[in-house]
């Protein structure tokens, strides 16, 4: 017997960064630090940092356009958008029931960084991910013991 179990599924992910890249050495020129000191701490080596005329609704778009083409899903049919941030610049949704959900991740923390501060301004830089979520029907074999699944 094959039986449905309604669920989602990730059909579309997407990504953007600013076209600023800071490096370790560029914050050595402004705060008391130096490359080794930054990655053997953090890993870090470079970050990314909104400049000029980009922008977090910029960042944000781009990443859930690349998302829509890769599940080759129309924007008009989209049911709800989420922009998930700290930094937001006042997107969001909300809603319940939907089939096609793009739900976003965008950072522009170097708005609020202390670049004289070497304890938090080697840490951050901005960006924007997004993905596709869709209804989606799982189909399952079942031998006589019905269980039902969940995702965590």
């Amino acid at each position: 017997m094959i039986l449905g179990c309604p669920g989602c599924k990730l059909v579309g992910c997407g990504s953007a960064v600013p076209s600023l890249k800071v490096s370790n050495d560029d914050l050595a020129k402004l705060v008391e630090t130096n490359d080794e000191w930054i990655s053997t701490r953090t890993g870090i080596r470079n970050r990314r940092i909104i400049s000029g005329t980009e922008s977090l609704v910029g960042l944000a778009a781009e990443a859930a356009r690349k998302a829509l083409e890769m599940a080759e899903v129309n924007p008009d049919d989209l049911d709800l958008v989420l922009l998930c941030s700290s930094t937001s610049e006042n997107l969001f949704g909300s809603g319940s029931g939907f089939r096609n959900v793009l739900v976003m991740g965008a950072q522009a923390i170097s708005r609020f960084t202390d670049w004289t501060d070497r304890g938090t301004c080697i840490l951050f830089g901005d960006a924007a991910g997004a993905v596709l979520l869709q209804w989606w029907m799982q189909k399952f074999w079942a031998l006589g013991i019905l269980t039902k699944f969940h995702s965590y």
